[in-house]
Formats: C-alpha cells, sequence, structure tokens
C-alpha cells in the first residue's frame, strides 16, 4: 500500500515536470523517464488499492482542475494529463506520453524497470509510434539478430575468461577492442548493460536492413541500366 498521500504525490509530480522544462527541456531523457515512472508508481498505487473507490475520489479532488470529473477505464492517461498539463500546446506530448505508459503496462513493464525499458525500447517516440502492419518492434529485432548471430574469432585467453563472471556462461557482452600498430587486439572495456547490448542487437539488425536494401538498390539499377541499353541498341 501506499505510503503518501495523492494530493501531495500529484503537486511533487507537477513540480518535477516544471524543473524537467525549465532547466533540463530536450536536454535530459533520464529527468524524463524517471518523472513517467514515477506516474507508473502512481498508477501502481490504484491498481494495488482493492476497493478504488476512495483512491478515485482522492485524485478526483486533483484532477476537477483539469475538467476531468469521472474515471472510466485505463487511469494513465488522466494520470499523465494532470502531471503534464492541459493545454493544447500539452496535449501531444501527453498523447505520448500515455501511449509509452499503456505500452509499458502491456508489456507488463514496472515502474522500477520502466527508465531502462524505455531506452531499450528506442525512446518514447519509437515506443509511442503506430505499428505498421509487417514492422518489426525492437524486441523481435533483438531477438531475430541475436538467433542469427555466428562466431566470427573464438579466443581461448584466460585474462579474458577472468574478465567474466561464471554465472555469465551463455550470456552476451560487448566488448570495446582496439588493433594495435603491432597488430595485437586489446580490449579496452566490457559492456555488461542489458540496455547497451539490446541497442547494440537492435543496430546491427538496421545495418543488415540497410545493407540489403543496398543489394536491391543496386540490383534495381543495374537491370534499369541493362534494359535501357537493350532498349537503345534495338533502337539504333
Amino acid at each position: 500500500m501506499r505510503n503518501f498521500i495523492i494530493k501531495n504525490f500529484v503537486g511533487e509530480l507537477i513540480s518535477e515536470r516544471e524543473n524537467w522544462e525549465n532547466d533540463a527541456y530536450r536536454k535530459s531523457n533520464d529527468q524524463l523517464y524517471a518523472l513517467l515512472a514515477k506516474c507508473l508508481v502512481l498508477y501502481e498505487d490504484y491498481a494495488a488499492d482493492k476497493t478504488k473507490k476512495v483512491w478515485k475520489e482522492e485524485f478526483l479532488k486533483v484532477a476537477a482542475p483539469y475538467g476531468i470529473t469521472k474515471l472510466k477505464g485505463n487511469l494513465v492517461r488522466p494520470i499523465v494529463r494532470v502531471v503534464f498539463g492541459d493545454s493544447d500546446m500539452c496535449r501531444k506530448r501527453v498523447s505520448t506520453y500515455g501511449k509509452v505508459l499503456e505500452a509499458a503496462l502491456i508489456s507488463k513493464v514496472t515502474s522500477d524497470k520502466l527508465p531502462e525499458w524505455i531506452k531499450s525500447q528506442g525512446g518514447v517516440q519509437e515506443i509511442s509510434r503506430p505499428v505498421k502492419a509487417g514492422k518489426v518492434s525492437a524486441e523481435d529485432k533483438q531477438t531475430l539478430v541475436n538467433s542469427t548471430l555466428k562466431t566470427r574469432v573464438q579466443l581461448d585467453n584466460k585474462k579474458l575468461r577472468d574478465l567474466f563472471d561464471i554465472a555469465e556462461v551463455g550470456e552476451l557482452r560487448l566488448m570495446l577492442v582496439e588493433r594495435e600498430d603491432s597488430g595485437t587486439v586489446s580490449v579496452k572495456a566490457l559492456v555488461n548493460s542489458e540496455t547497451v547490448i539490446k541497442s547494440a542487437l537492435t543496430s546491427l539488425y538496421t545495418v543488415s536492413a540497410n545493407a540489403q536494401e543496398k543489394k536491391a538498390v543496386e540490383k534495381r539499377t543495374k537491370s534499369a541500366s541493362h534494359q535501357m541499353l537493350n532498349a537503345a541498341k534495338k533502337a539504333a
């Protein structure tokens, strides 16, 4: 159960939103993601309330100035609307953030995991975009690339093995390596961040897709050139 008063908590979130807009707007996504996570905390508090009646009554007192007099269905949008404002300028932003939190709920992402999840999905704009028929989600891209990875070089070196924890067997990790003038390849860093690894897999998918599209364009261009050449020969 919550250990805060809804009115006070919402007031704190509005203050944080104003500070974000004034001091870090468009500069720090981390601050925005943390704020959205707190919005999700508020929703989780509602979801955990057994009766929900008292919760709704308390929230409506805060939401009334924004024209919200009834609560029905998913309460994510009303929460975001109160925290981020209800002006014409804010409505598009409120819609975007509402879609992000709704997507998080569908994916069963909890408030403590939300910031990292948003990053792994490519940011709020990527999450809020409508999924087009045939479009591959970020998660599917990562799974697809992971399943098709092949071993380029297999290294059997004790110093390298010692960089890994024994519990990490079978887990993907990223290494930053540099080829030195002597020809030696030096390991500069080992990255364990799940978010960074997922981003790398998504990037690999994009690179692969771009390469395939480039080949397709070159093939079409070559074919068109042949057709033009044959047509010129016939005309002559």
